[in-house]
């Protein structure tokens, strides 16, 4: 009869086993929150980090170029023209302007009607023919961006914004454009 009895206290009790997966359940809970919050926080930090690696990118190109210029056309708010002066030998103009939320350049050159081959300044006369102006290229150069100001002569205050909707951030840098 011992031998009965022993069989029987090797096993575990219902309450036990319940007991168990429920204590399991809630690890395995408490586990999984804490992976969900932690990938939560890094998906938020790789979008913060994305953005403003965007904006990072766009004003070091806009303030490299801006310094190089022999010439601003246009500094209206949300547009800047101005000469590429990093081909000296080439007469090309530059334009950065917001699209919707898309940062564009686009490259551009001027000519007289009568002689499309040459490039010339944007102010050169053309009388009697009529000044021309030949874009190059548009391309979109940085995106997610809300807002752009450009304010200032010679040194040129940029202003930019950047969102995903959900978090933004604001940037502003100066540059001086050291060839006018």
């Amino acid at each position: 009869m011992n031998s009965k009895i022993r069989k029987f206290k090797r096993a575990f009790t219902l309450v036990e086993i319940l007991t168990a997966v429920f204590l399991g359940s809630i690890i395995i809970i408490a586990a999984y929150s804490v992976y969900l919050m932690s990938y939560k926080s890094y998906q938020r930090h790789a979008a913060s980090a994305e953005l403003t690696q965007n904006a990072r990118i766009a004003l070091e190109r806009m303030t490299r170029e801006i310094r190089q210029t022999g010439e601003i056309l246009t500094t209206a708010p949300t547009e800047i023209k101005f000469q590429d002066g990093h081909i000296p030998s080439q007469i090309q103009y530059l334009t950065y302007y917001l699209s919707g939320t898309d940062l564009h350049r686009k490259l551009s050159y001027y000519y007289c009607s009568n002689d499309s081959l040459t490039k010339v300044k944007w102010s050169t006369p053309c009388a009697p023919y009529t000044l021309q102006e030949e874009i190059d290229s548009d391309n979109v150069k940085a995106e997610k961006i809300t807002s752009l100001q450009f304010v200032g002569t010679p040194v040129i205050t940029i202003n930019l914004t950047v969102s995903d909707g959900n978090i933004s951030y604001q940037f502003e840098t100066k540059t001086l454009a050291r060839n006018i």
